[in-house]
């Protein structure tokens, strides 16, 4: 063997170890990043149940006070469609990305406090 040869098969070596060194990174980077993902869409969900929960409160308080007119009623309940619409596109998304096993059985119960009980397909 010449010493090109040794050269050429250190370079191919070092270039694999670099490479797998690269997908491991790169591995680790779409694991956080999907961590990114779950937990900007948990704090979506919390805030559009919030937002749920102030036109709930509205309509009560309204109702209560018996100053809801159809005139709010109706505004009111197209109000809580769309909320509740959002809302249920994000549990959706959620779910996507538990159902598609993109967050494992595991990762899942240990973030959501899912009981035991309750089997993730």
């Amino acid at each position: 063997m010449s010493t090109s040869d040794i050269i050429s098969v250190c370079a191919l070596l070092l270039n694999i170890v670099v490479a797998c060194f690269a997908y491991r990174q790169l591995k680790g980077l779409r694991k956080s990043d999907l961590f990114k993902v779950i937990i900007d869409l948990d704090r979506t969900i919390t805030e559009r149940k919030a937002t749920l929960d102030s036109i709930s409160i509205e309509i009560h308080v309204l109702a209560e006070s018996n100053k809801l007119n159809s005139e709010d009623g109706l505004r009111l309940r197209l109000k809580m469609v769309m909320a509740e619409e959002d809302y249920i596109n994000c549990l959706e998304q959620l779910a996507f990305i538990i159902l598609e096993k993109y967050f494992t059985e595991r990762q899942a119960k240990d973030q959501y406090q899912i009981p035991p009980s309750c089997p993730i397909s």
